[in-house]
């Protein structure tokens, strides 16, 4: 054999020496430690084909929207690829697992995921901002809701369009299910006395104004209520008029916000209201 074979042959050889080190590598617990203890690294992902991984995408993902705590944590911690906690799936649209496992109630899964990554409680869910609290409101999932205002992380409010207490007074009905999420919503400093002016409406409100739109007593009650504890059950309406309103004009108009139906039900249910106006460019064209 002569030197040049000798030295390709030495060279290969070397090759699948470092090969076989750093697959014993990805998969060797650190000194002093069990398997399970051992820290997640993704690197086995680098070595499977990609068809393969492709495979075990599709079987998490599958897994996340039925709710399968089991063959997640399998996937997540006998292979350690916590990696696919933080990657986004296609459900049509590109969004994080954890989204579609709160969107769908999955409270299990949701707090599997968040132990092991307490930085998913920050992901933003929708274009609009919203973030992992809104989408569980907006499905309905009141006690997912509720678990993720039991994490100090968790903050409310991160959708522009609509605030945290406006969102409960439009999608949560149940009784039961507002008194979970109420109190908990409180805890966080949300304020539920915050405007919500859609549209551009020249009579904009709170939360209790809105849930008095859409007829849904028991949140007025449950909010009013828990309102109670701390003081006076207030609810904020603010009337936008025009510029050129003489002041006869202005009375008028406040009259008839304060003998509104909406206004008539907050009060039968025991909550102040309270009504100001303002002058606002954005009416004006309504006026002449």
């Amino acid at each position: 054999m002569n030197t040049q074979n000798k030295n390709n042959l030495m060279k290969r050889s070397m090759g699948i020496l470092l090969a076989l080190y750093l697959l014993s590598a990805a998969y060797m617990p650190v000194m002093g430690q069990s398997l399970s203890q051992k820290k997640f690294q993704p690197q086995p992902l680098a070595i499977l084909s990609s068809t393969r991984t492709q495979q075990l995408k599709k079987k998490f993902v599958r897994a996340v929207w039925a709710g399968d705590l089991k063959t997640v944590q399998n996937l997540v911690e006998h292979n350690s690829w916590i990696i696919f906690l933080r990657e986004k799936i296609n459900s049509p649209q590109p969004v994080y697992p954890i989204c579609v496992a709160a969107s769908n109630g999955h409270n299990a899964l949701v707090k599997y995921m968040i132990a092991k990554d307490p930085s998913l409680l920050k992901v933003q869910c929708e274009n609009s901002g919203g973030n992992l609290f809104d989408v569980a409101i907006e499905n309905k999932k009141a006690d997912t809701a509720a678990l993720l205002l039991s994490f100090k992380k968790m903050r409310p409010g991160a959708d522009p369009q609509m605030p945290p207490f406006v969102k409960v007074a439009t999608y949560i009905r149940d009784r039961a299910a507002l008194q979970k999420v109420i109190p908990a919503l409180l805890q966080t400093k949300a304020d539920p006395n915050q405007l919500y002016r859609d549209k551009k409406q020249p009579i904009v409100g709170d939360a209790f104004y809105e849930a008095a739109g859409h007829k849904n007593i028991h949140f007025i009650t449950v909010l009013r209520d828990e309102m109670k504890k701390h003081g006076q059950p207030i609810a904020q309406v603010v009337e936008y008029l025009c510029p050129n309103y003489t002041p006869e004009q202005k009375t008028g108009a406040v009259d008839l916000v304060r003998h509104s139906p909406r206004v008539e039900l907050l009060e039968q249910n025991g909550v102040i209201v309270y009504i100001t106006t303002k002058d606002h460019k954005d009416t004006y064209q309504d006026c002449i």
